[in-house]
């Protein structure tokens, strides 16, 4: 568990944290003034806009430790980023892929 101000960060959440690009100060602020909160039975969802991106954040409230526990976070509107090793593993048939392409073009002509 990685642990920041009053959030903990399950795995998951923190995995997501930096596929994303995200920082926790983001995410800490996001919790501590939300633009939008909606709590439910198991957790809360809040939502802020920090430096331009939308975030969501799912918690939920430990009251023993007195903390947040952070499920998920994510950016609304932005994809994930493409990991390196799949970038390359799939370059080759991007490559081949365009190289048919420009040949049929140029065949039509």
């Amino acid at each position: 568990m990685h642990v920041y101000k009053n959030l903990i960060f399950t795995h998951h959440a923190y995995d997501r944290l930096k596929d994303r690009s995200i920082t926790a100060e983001a995410i800490w602020q996001t919790v501590q003034w939300p633009a939008n909160k909606y709590p439910s039975q198991k957790a809360t969802k809040f939502i802020k806009s920090v430096h331009h991106r939308r975030l969501h954040v799912i918690a939920s409230w430990l009251a023993k430790e007195k903390k947040w526990l952070v499920i998920s976070v994510w950016v609304r509107g932005e994809a994930d980023r493409v990991p390196m090793g799949w970038w390359l593993m799939t370059l080759p048939f991007k490559l081949t892929y365009w190289l048919l392409k420009s040949l049929l073009k140029r065949n039509k002509k």
